[in-house]
């Protein structure tokens, strides 16, 4: 073999490794949800995530630990996830405390890739509402919630293991429904125990 053709394959070996190194980095965005599901802190979640998935990243490691919060913009995440998820996976880790609409946002992980902590706290309940005011704007305001409630038992159905007649037995309890990681590896809310 001439010397010119032996260095235009060694040329191409190390073209085709450079590829494959390129082709194996993934990026991975890290977001993190602690404390109250609220306005501002969601703000900061999904303007992470959607500079992320527009600039091409791959994966988001998205790290909840929250006692819940507003339904609004528990649907707010919940979306731009649903969005994300076309473009790269989210990758969800649920540590500390899980409650409320912080479970839906664990569930709204890419399947296969939804982590809970062994000692995490998982609660789940129905909407609760502290409404007050004039009759019609209460009975205005409680069609509204029940609607919403029925949204919830939709969406969540959809991301885990439970049906929606399940979830609406457990919500006519009217309790906190605290589950173990092991319960909620069961319910399809997680994959996985760290």
């Amino acid at each position: 073999m001439s010397k010119q053709k032996k260095t235009k394959k060694k040329l191409e070996e190390e073209q085709v490794e450079v590829e494959l190194e390129v082709e194996e980095q993934k990026t991975v965005a890290l977001v993190s949800l602690h404390g109250p599901v609220g306005e501002e802190k969601c703000e900061e979640v999904i303007e992470m995530m959607l500079k992320y998935v527009y600039g091409g990243g791959d994966l988001i490691q998205f790290l909840i630990s929250t006692h819940g919060g507003l339904v609004s913009e528990m649907f707010a995440v919940y979306d731009v996830m649903r969005l994300a998820r076309e473009h790269c996976s989210i990758s969800t880790l649920g540590l500390g405390k899980v409650m409320s609409a912080g479970v839906l946002l664990l569930a709204a992980g890419t399947k296969g890739s939804r982590q809970v902590g062994a000692n995490c706290q998982i609660m789940i309940h129905g909407l609760k509402a502290e409404q007050g005011g004039y009759l019609p704007t209460m009975e205005n305001d409680l069609e509204n919630l029940q609607k919403l409630q029925e949204r919830y038992i939709n969406v969540l159905s959809k991301e885990t293991n439970m049906s929606k007649r399940y979830i609406r037995k457990l919500f006519s309890k009217k309790l906190d429904i605290f589950l173990t990681a092991e319960e909620a590896v069961e319910l399809g809310i997680a994959d996985e125990i760290i």
